[in-house]
Formats: structure tokens, C-alpha cells, sequence
């Protein structure tokens, strides 16, 4: 299922839940969208299962684990959308770290190893 616009989550006056301070909040309640907060994930995905709320906006490898996790069989109710969002993710080490080079260099050969590869049980 494609994912909806914000113009189309306000014109069918659908309801977003989603935890206090991630970056679309503002986005949402700038554009009018009915947005309710809550302080925990946990609280979102069960706001979603009882129909308090219609969407949660949520990182699909998280949000696989945390709707499982709250919702045990019942996330078989939950359906999801297409990603309507991709953004790079960084690991950061400090530079005061007397191993953080050699620790970049064991992470980025790590990761290529695991792209050429795929992934595997020792990734899950």
C-alpha cells in the first residue's frame, strides 16, 4: 500500500500518533494534521491496535520488533505502508578515542563485508 500524503492524512481527518519531539510532529501540526502525543512507543502501538489513533509513523526494523514486543499476535492486525522516507544513518566515533580509527575501519569493512554478502543470523 502506497503511503498517504500529509494533504491526504488532513482531507480524510485521519488521526497520527506518535512519540513527543520526533521530527514529524511539527510537520503534521503545521500542516494541520490531527497529531496526538504520547510518551512511549508502547503507547502508540496500542493507541493503533484499539483505534485511537488510524497511523503510527515508525522505522520498519523497530517498528517489526516494538509492535511484536507490545502487541504480541495482535500486530497481525496492523498493516504498513511503502517508505515514504529513507534517510542516511552514521555511526559516529570520538575523535578522543585513542581506538575510534581503528574502530571506523572495523565497522566500514563490516558493513561492506555484510552488503556483498547479505545478511545473516549473525545480523539479526
Amino acid at each position: 500500500m502506497p503511503p498517504l500524503s500529509i494533504h491526504e492524512l488532513k482531507g480524510r481527518s485521519l488521526t497520527v500518533v506518535g512519540v513527543e519531539g520526533y521530527w514529524y510532529e511539527t510537520v503534521l501540526n503545521k500542516a494541520g494534521v490531527v497529531f496526538q502525543t504520547v510518551a512511549t512507543e508502547e503507547q502508540a502501538w496500542k493507541m493503533l491496535l484499539h483505534n485511537r489513533a488510524d497511523i503510527f509513523i515508525e522505522n520498519d526494523v523497530s517498528g517489526d520488533i516494538q509492535g511484536r514486543q507490545f502487541l504480541g499476535n495482535d500486530m497481525d492486525d496492523i498493516n504498513r505502508s511503502a517508505p515514504f522516507r529513507t534517510i542516511p544513518v552514521y555511526i559516529m566515533f570520538s575523535r578522543h578515542n585513542p581506538d575510534a580509527l581503528r574502530m571506523m575501519e572495523i565497522w566500514d569493512r563490516g558493513i561492506t563485508e555484510l552488503s556483498v554478502s547479505g545478511p545473516d543470523s549473525r545480523t539479526q
